[in-house]
């Protein structure tokens, strides 16, 4: 062992780290299976670059069948005999110039490193492995690339913090370190000791050491490779297992900082909170500033002269609070008189109350920049759409999840408004912005609800109170409530009296509160909430406040009513005592709870708002992407739907349509073609979306007759493209030929061939290829728009071909020509039958 070894082994040695053990070392090192395999092809992406041997993830989903043997062997033979693969050692280094530098400039570029897909499959597979065990080594201190851990966490636990700093007007600050290239300095030997000393064995350490054995780099500038030159250090970017091993690589810094009893942090519930970390991004916590922060800089360096980790000064930020003086730390090039700091994209004031201010404001002025240039764009509707949904939600949603500050209503309308006038690039709305928020499914375009999510995101905290699985610091501090469990609040319309006798709520977990509050009144969930009433706590709920028994209960776990009910019944006693540990002596109080729980509690299990079985879920397990799911079920609840547009086809074809047969057409227009193109254009059609002579004479208050001649004065959505006289030979032509095509009789009426009721007329395998020759029909039609000639079946015949040609072009991408050539078989017999190819060529 060399004398740079025996530094780092002193470092380790001298830390509380904890262990893994044999059950763990057998994990990561068994014989890897074929399921698992499968399942890291099913999670590669699609569309991606590929690495140096050319294969995409596309191709090893299509001939997975066929790859996934020859994977198995390589994979255990590579596990056993710590070897690599020569194409492994390759990556591709492209660069990419940051946005708003200076392109001439050298460390203005971005690297982006590829790696080859055999390699990205194999480090998922020891990555979901180590993830299966590695909260049980990283503290919660670190939110990042821990599964189940948020960025979000580090914000809302810093909010906290600076809330208790004011409320007892600590001499205390925070600060927020830059490290230089984090990823790329991480020294390999340190890493390896590292892993020793968190208990991996020599076979462990080795199935990871082998994939930095000698690898190489080679950039890609302008099209041309450069050659091969060796990497020395750093994780490699790409790889699927880089993130976890940074996370233990990091997690002895973090311990040298908590074990050093000279730094003082700040205590809150009896809980000292030093630092917080996502991944490199370091927030550190002192209550005494002046005497801590020297030797908090002495650890980072004795760190970083063993790990190759080192702190960029000059890019470290501060926040100070109540500290006069600056003495012993103006040596540090640091600004300490800042009023806010830039913390995991969010801007942390000193004043909580200009948490709205600083980030929103700024927000509204990006957004405003964007929207201006988009605005010069050739988008379409649905084009638009998807600009708002995955750039302007993205970056609005995280300060929603990362902020606990209420937005003003006037906010949100100003959001629609910019919005609306971006999607009708400032013309006059032809839908209901209501309408365009609602689901797809439903005949929207899933345009986000700004408000909506802005209170999923609110509540969403509260499901987290609920799940005793999901563990973080901010949490902690929220649940410090000895005398009385925050969570019976949830139970309530309002804060109960004796919990305000006993509750010091601070000013985030209130809000908190106040929006599921407004949440429940919204939603008239008054009786239902009661299934999340902590009965030991319930002021209703007599016999707990003389018997100290059952907050015993809540102590064993019984507490949430919703905890012991099954199927609308509250469980029989035998089974509470079997689970909780119950004794003989409380059959009499579960008689009490029983019976409060019949008269006073009970609901019906179909009565129940979703809302309210996502907390109840939340108490027995994990719920996955959480506030989409309660996002869905505040949009549910709004009532919105397309039944108006339903109304108005129903007057003029003077028949009725059933809702069930309304959300078949919709399903229908949403799956015809796999272009975004032509499923709006189908939407289009049944929303009513083009402006009919009717339409135009209700705008410029002048009668306005069809322009084909017909003399029709009530020209509307259904004459012009069904029931005027010179349209009528166009669809018997269109029906005609889809009848032979299919060799078996449709409808031809509206319904069916305009509004594409296909459930019970057009067998399933056939229905693919019926909705695109319905959808051409009708963009036939709008391709004489007010022309007075109906269009001709050769127009149509050349729009089916242009969609076929498209259709068969994506398959063939995706891998999946042979479901296209069984979709549209009937139309080349068709065309077959008919020399319509020849015809068409000409």
């Amino acid at each position: 062992m060399t004398a740079k070894q025996e530094e780092m082994q002193t470092l380790l040695d001298s830390l509380d780290l904890p262990s893994i053990g044999t059950t763990q070392n057998d994990l990561m090192t068994a014989e890897i299976s074929t399921e698992e395999i499968k399942k890291a092809i099913g999670k590669l992406k699609s569309n991606k670059a590929p690495g140096s041997d050319g294969f995409p993830s596309e191709w090893y989903k299509e001939f997975e069948e066929i790859i996934i043997p020859l994977l198995h062997s390589t994979f255990n033979w590579i596990l056993s005999s710590g070897q690599t693969p020569p194409s492994w050692k390759e990556a591709v280094i492209t660069v990419l110039p940051k946005p708003l530098k200076d392109k001439e400039h050298c460390q203005n570029y971005r690297p982006i490193s590829i790696l080859n897909v055999d390699y990205k499959i194999y480090t998922s597979i020891i990555s979901n492995r180590l993830q299966s065990f590695i909260s049980d080594l990283i503290d919660e201190d670190q939110t990042g690339f821990v599964k189940g851990r948020q960025t979000h966490d580090n914000i809302r636990r810093t909010l906290h913090i600076i809330n208790s700093i004011h409320k007892k007007k600590l001499s205390a600050a925070l600060i927020s370190l830059d490290a230089e290239k984090a990823f790329d300095r991480v020294n390999w030997e340190f890493l390896y000791l590292t892993l020793e000393k968190f208990g991996f064995n020599e076979k462990s350490i080795k199935c990871i050491s082998a994939l930095y054995y000698k690898p190489t780099g080679r950039i890609k500038i302008n099209g041309s490779l450069t050659n091969r030159f060796s990497l020395g250090r750093g994780t490699r970017q790409g790889c699927c297992l880089s993130p976890v091993l940074f996370a233990l690589y990091i997690e002895p810094l973090a311990q040298m900082v908590r074990q050093d009893t000279r730094i003082t942090g700040i205590d809150i519930g009896g809980q000292e909170h030093i630092i917080g970390l996502f991944a490199d991004d370091i927030m550190i916590y002192l209550s005494d500033p002046v005497k801590s922060f020297g030797i908090l800089m002495k650890i980072f360096d004795r760190f970083g002269q063993s790990s190759g980790y080192k702190i960029n000064i000059n890019k470290t930020q501060t926040l100070m609070f109540n500290c006069v003086t600056y003495q012993g730390l103006k040596k540090w090039k640091i600004k300490w008189d800042a009023k806010s700091i830039e913390y995991l994209g969010v801007n942390i004031p000193k004043d909580p109350g200009k948490l709205y201010q600083n980030n929103y404001e700024r927000i509204n002025i990006n957004i405003r920049k964007d929207i201006e240039r988009w605005s010069t764009y050739t988008l379409g509707l649905s084009e638009r759409i998807n600009v708002i949904k995955m750039n302007i939600l993205p970056r609005l949603l995280y300060l929603f999840l990362a902020l606990p500050v209420e937005i003003p209503q006037s906010q949100f309308q100003k959001w629609d408004k910019l919005t609306s006038r971006f999607i009708w690039e400032g013309k006059r709305p032809r839908i209901r912005y209501h309408t365009l928020q609602l689901p797809i499914i439903k005949g929207g375009r899933a345009l986000p609800n700004l408000k909506e999510y802005f209170r999923a995101a609110q509540i969403h905290r509260l499901v987290y109170w609920c799940n005793t699985e999901y563990v973080a610091r901010w949490k902690d501090i929220e649940l410090f409530t000895p005398r009385f469990p925050i969570q019976t609040c949830m139970g309530e319309n309002g804060v109960p009296a004796t919990a305000k006798e006993h509750l010091d709520l601070n000013p985030i977990t209130l809000f908190t509160l106040e929006n599921w509050y407004y949440v429940i009144k919204q939603l008239k969930l008054g009786k239902e909430i009661r299934l999340l009433k902590w009965t030991a706590y319930d002021d209703k709920f007599r016999p707990a406040q003389f018997d100290h028994r059952f907050k015993q209960w809540a102590e064993k776990g019984i507490t949430a009513m919703c905890r012991i009910i099954k199927k609308g019944e509250m469980r029989e006693f035998q089974e509470l005592k079997d689970t909780y540990g119950l004794i003989n002596q409380d059959l009499f109080r579960y008689m009490q709870m029983r019976d409060y729980y019949e008269k006073q509690i009970k609901t019906e299990e179909h009565k129940i708002h979703p809302i309210i079985k996502t907390f109840i879920q939340a108490y027995s397990e994990n719920i996955p992407k959480i506030i989409s799911v309660l996002y869905k079920h505040l949009m549910d609840s709004k009532m919105g739907s397309t039944l108006y547009v339903k109304a108005k086809w129903e007057k003029d074809l003077r028949e009725k349509i059933s809702e069930e047969m309304w959300d078949d057409m919709w399903k229908v227009h949403q799956t015809t073609t796999q272009s975004l193109k032509w499923r709006e254009f189908a939407w289009k059609n049944q929303i009513r979306y083009f402006i009919t002579p009717q339409i135009k004479g209700k705008l410029i208050k002048t009668q306005q007759l069809c322009w084909r001649t017909c003399m029709d004065e009530d020209s509307n959505q259904t004459h012009i493209f069904w029931e005027c006289e010179k349209i009528k030979p166009f669809w018997e032509t269109i029906h005609f030929t889809i009848c032979e095509t299919l060799r078996y009789k449709i409808p031809r009426t509206c319904l069916v061939m305009y509004l594409g009721y296909l459930e019970k007329t057009v067998h399933k395998s056939d229905q693919n290829l019926v909705k695109v020759l319905l959808v051409a029909a009708k963009k036939a039609i709008t391709k004489n728009w007010q022309k007075a000639d109906a269009p001709t079946h050769k127009q149509w015949m050349y729009i089916v071909e242009e969609i076929q040609t498209m259709e068969r072009l994506t398959y063939k991408l995706r891998m999946k020509e042979d479901r296209f050539l069984k979709d549209w078989e009937k139309w080349f017999m068709y065309k077959t039958r008919k020399g319509y190819d020849i015809l068409l060529t000409l």
